[in-house]
């Protein structure tokens, strides 16, 4: 599980499983239309830090219990990897 804060063009990201901290990645993001792109600064895994990460997104609506509910999309590549998330939003 992750929980992925933005504020203005900033996000951050903390990856959990199990309720054990597995680290997490911080940095700037953009959207240019579908497309949205991070730059991470910093995180717990070198690795990232420095490289960009874009990735094809939507947002879709769905009503639960009464309530209107946002998802967010998104698929793309990191080193490698092939990632499809979805991302709901908490407010």
């Amino acid at each position: 599980m992750a929980v992925k804060s933005v504020k203005d063009d900033i996000f951050s990201l903390t990856n959990t499983e199990n309720g054990v901290f597995l680290g997490y990645l911080a940095g700037n993001f953009e959207v240019d239309g579908q497309y949205y792109t991070e730059a991470i600064k910093e995180g717990t895994r070198s690795e990232h830090h420095g490289k960009r990460y874009k990735f094809k997104g939507w947002i879709e609506t769905k009503k639960e219990n009464g309530v209107n509910v946002e998802y967010w999309y998104h698929e793309g590549e990191v080193n490698g990897t092939k990632e499809f998330e979805i991302w709901r939003r908490i407010q």
